[in-house]
């Protein structure tokens, strides 16, 4: 075989190789088909399993080169998505989960050579991490408020091979209060952010060095445990500028780190839907593998918990009303849209309140079956201590409206007694939607 040319179109970032072969094959010559391989692709599946085909074709044979047509047509891998169930939670409430788990990992996708290229360029040689054989697999926790999310934050922060941050989209939000002019950039904000976080690429976006210099303080009043005041970022106690240390952010991420976990709440997204930005997200990170859990619960149960905290009006204030229509039509939206993300849909699993509550364990084993991660003992234990605490302990955390001390199988089912038949009434007739998605029936 003799090579004749190679040829680099930078403007379609295309590579052709064109191949004549002089092998005489009974008195007829051979050709080798041209091959165009793209440089950019789409997807997950097209990244790892897309190889081009050189096809023999015999010029002389108009047979041949129908065989050749389809055998190049068929290298082009079709997108499937799997729906598969865990009975470890479906068995006994079916109605009230939707799993969605994985299918195993078995490919080794590289890193893009543009990722390999910035680390290389950006780091110098005592902060420069290396790229992992396997692609990073990070979690995504979302879900509207009171409806489990910081519970089961805090259980992830819990394990020390995670680096887990809380409500992140605090502090975008926040930017947005102070200049008028970030509100345009929301969205693209909080991409570059998560990027930043489950992928650990601060140092890309200008987005995600500037969170990290709010990240000395303290942006939240659930008290998560802050993964950048962490000895992992923190050697002997000391602390750097991670704002003037991007690198070392990303370097830290990397290699001290197994997995990247952040929760964020359904009112810190744009729009209050997670459609704004999960799409997007999947596929600008294609070298992470990245999971989304998303969190619900009975909006009659977390309507009556943010009443209780006065976050929210009772059904006597005239703007009840509008409330409830606002907060089960988000619920509405997001739930469908979960349910329905075609090739995204084996990395989105659907966990109900009721079931974090009544099953804590059973459903924590499930959701780090399905993101990946290795469960250690020390999470076991864990979430048995915090959801069957002793009397003293519960009277301690009574007051604390974040803790993860809680007497969880109590919680389930408690709104129903303290919830006015007025309240459940309104609730019910203006969230029919959500409830039927849910499965639920009505009170009244």
């Amino acid at each position: 075989m003799t090579l004749l040319y190679k040829n680099w179109e930078t403007r379609n970032l295309t590579l052709k190789y064109h191949v004549t072969s002089t092998v005489p094959t009974q008195n007829r010559i051979a050709f080798v088909t041209v091959v165009t391989i793209p440089a950019k692709r789409t997807s997950t599946e097209v990244q790892a399993d897309f190889k081009p085909k050189l096809t023999l074709v015999d010029r002389s044979s108009p047979e041949s080169h129908t065989k050749s047509s389809e055998a190049q047509t068929d290298s082009n891998p079709k997108l499937v998505s799997t729906d598969r169930s865990l009975p470890e939670i479906q068995s006994n409430s079916p109605k009230l989960l939707r799993v969605s788990s994985p299918k195993p990992d078995t490919e080794k996708p590289s890193f893009p050579k543009s990722r390999q290229a910035a680390l290389s360029t950006k780091l110098s040689p005592d902060v420069q991490p290396k790229i992992p054989a396997e692609r990073r697999r990070s979690l995504l926790i979302y879900g509207a408020d009171r409806s489990g999310t910081t519970f089961t934050t805090k259980m992830f922060a819990a394990d020390p091979q995670l680096m887990t941050v809380y409500e992140p989209l605090w502090i975008t939000k926040r930017w947005n209060k102070e200049d008028s002019s970030q509100i345009k950039n929301w969205k693209r904000n909080v991409l570059d952010l998560l990027k930043g976080i489950l992928s650990c690429k601060f140092a890309e976006s200008p987005a995600g060095i500037k969170f990290l210099s709010q990240t000395t303080k303290t942006w939240s009043g659930a008290y998560v445990n802050n993964a950048f005041q962490s000895s992992a970022f923190c050697p002997n106690g000391t602390c750097r500028d991670l704002a003037r240390n991007p690198n070392y952010a990303d370097k830290v991420c990397v290699t001290k780190y197994k997995h990247s976990v952040t929760k964020i709440g359904e009112p810190r997204t744009p729009d209050n839907l997670i459609s704004s930005f999960l799409p997007m997200l999947f596929t600008e990170n294609l070298d992470t593998d990245i999971r989304v859990i998303q969190l619900i619960r009975d909006p009659r149960a977390s309507m009556n918990s943010r009443i209780k905290l006065g976050w929210m009006v009772d059904f006597h204030h005239w703007s009840f009303l509008n409330n409830v229509g606002r907060v089960c039509s988000n619920l509405a939206k997001n739930i469908k849209f979960g349910r329905n993300l075609g090739q995204w849909q084996d990395k989105y699993l659907e966990v109900h309140y009721r079931d974090l509550a009544g099953k804590p364990l059973e459903t924590t084993q499930a959701m780090y079956k399905f993101a990946g991660f290795e469960m250690p003992e020390s999470i076991r234990d864990w979430v048995i201590r915090n959801t069957s605490p002793s009397k003293e302990e519960l009277r301690k955390q009574e007051k604390n409206i974040f803790s993860s001390v809680r007497n969880s199988t109590a919680n389930i089912d408690k709104w129903q007694k303290e919830s006015p038949i007025g309240r459940i009434r309104i609730i019910e007739e203006h969230c029919k939607v959500a409830l039927d998605l849910l499965g639920l029936t009505k009170m009244t």
